[in-house]
């Protein structure tokens, strides 16, 4: 497709230029050639004017998808990286960027659906540019294969021979997925994950610690003085499954030394009110959208009084709990 800008209106020939920057692989067109005034050129002189728009619509698209990952919303930086592509002719170092955060598009993306191995199967090769983004994957990657999950080591490259992190980083990992959802305003999603969050890490802790699955609890691993109470709980499947407070009050039952259960205890009311609030979102059970100002109090309930609190009693971590990288962060040094 070709423009030709030479006739018409101003107001026509800005419009006509202006939309021949939303699409790739335009040329616009000038007819130029000798003129003694302001009328028109002098015949026999003409001659075209050929310029290409494509790299100044591979700027512009290029600038928008660094402000979609910078507010993670990876699917839609993808979408953009996918039609850039098509531009033909890029110049070489902006291809390179373009490969660079095409990549991690992908790869974050892949974490925020919790698709931990595809993300770390792409980030692998690539951990200096984001060393401690990888380092923490990996620890994540642990603490599934730790809690149970089908996850072999054996079938994932790179990945360290022996256990890395504490084991709950999976709970710091959906923690950050709940920072990330609160960036874009979506407060109730945020919320949701922070309950999952609290309720992971009780879970967590039992099947680690206690041998305890709260999916399908076994009475003989209880103490004698509780088997019938928790007994009584048995549903229809003939199982016994405990939410996130049954949890919690389990953990202090069997041990009220317990560094979890204690930080649970001394938080309980504030956390209770928060989850409160969580139960009447529209998320949940009732109708009512959740505000940042809530979110910012469950969080600092949970995450400030609970779980870094907890992680800290354990110790020096293999890598610390970070948020993925801005774009800048990612383009620095290349």
């Amino acid at each position: 497709i070709i423009i030709d800008y030479t006739g018409g209106t101003k107001s026509m020939t800005g419009g006509l230029a202006a939309a021949s920057l939303d699409f790739c692989g335009i040329k616009l067109c000038v007819v130029k050639g000798e003129r003694t005034d302001l009328v028109k050129v002098q015949d026999g002189t003409q001659r075209i004017k050929l310029t290409q728009t494509n790299l100044v619509f591979l700027n512009r698209q290029f600038e928008q998808a660094k402000k979609l990952m910078d507010r993670y919303d990876y699917e839609e930086a993808l979408a953009i990286f996918d039609e850039v592509v098509t531009v033909p002719d890029i110049p070489e170092d902006i291809d390179r960027k373009i490969q660079r955060l095409y990549l991690f598009s992908k790869a974050y993306l892949y974490c925020d659906r919790f698709d931990h191995i595809k993300a770390w199967e792409l980030l692998n090769q690539n951990r200096r540019i984001v060393p401690k983004n990888i380092m923490f994957l990996e620890a994540v990657i642990w603490s599934r294969i730790q809690c149970g999950d089908r996850v072999e080591k054996s079938e994932i490259e790179g990945i360290g021979s022996s256990p890395k992190g504490c084991g709950y980083e999976l709970v710091e990992d959906l923690v950050l997925n709940a920072e990330r959802r609160a960036s874009q305003g979506r407060y109730d999603d945020a919320v949701g994950r922070l309950y999952r969050a609290m309720e992971m890490l009780v879970q967590m802790h039992l099947r680690m610690n206690y041998s305890i699955d709260t999916g399908n609890l076994d009475l003989k691993l209880l103490p004698e003085t509780l088997k019938a109470e928790y007994k009584a709980l048995e549903g229809a499947n003939g199982k016994v499954q405990l939410g996130l407070r049954s949890s919690y009050e389990l953990l202090n039952k069997l041990n009220s030394e317990d560094e979890l259960g204690k930080l649970y205890l001394r938080n309980q009311k504030k956390l209770e009110d928060s989850l409160s609030i969580r139960n009447k979102s529209l998320f949940a059970h009732g109708m009512i959208p959740i505000s940042n100002k809530q979110y910012e109090k469950f969080y600092g309930r949970f995450v400030k009084e609970v779980l870094d609190p907890f992680l800290d009693t354990l110790g020096r971590k293999y890598a610390e709990r970070n948020q993925f990288a801005t774009t800048d962060k990612l383009l620095d040094k290349m």
